[in-house]
């Protein structure tokens, strides 16, 4: 399966492979698939704020309305997960 294989190559760390993955997703205006990689695995995914300078990045290469949707969806997903590891 291709995305597998993406995801194994050795030339990109999973953290890497994950910001791209947001930017991606944040351009081509994939909701559902970015909200997944806001909520992979935080142990060797993106911070929050990695998360939030991709946001502010596809708002100048992706268009504003972009952006500003990325921070709306993917802002009540990382509050939920910060939630989650406080129980």
């Amino acid at each position: 399966m291709a995305c597998g294989d993406m995801w194994r190559r050795p030339e990109r760390s999973r953290r890497d492979r994950s910001l791209m993955m947001l930017s991606i997703t944040i351009a081509l205006r994939h909701w559902e698939e970015f909200v997944l990689h806001v909520r992979a695995p935080k142990n060797d995914g993106p911070t929050d704020e990695e998360i939030g300078a991709v946001s502010q990045h596809a708002g100048v290469y992706a268009k504003v309305p972009a952006a500003h949707h990325a921070y709306k969806v993917a802002g009540p997903i990382l509050d939920e997960l910060r939630g989650a590891e406080c129980a």
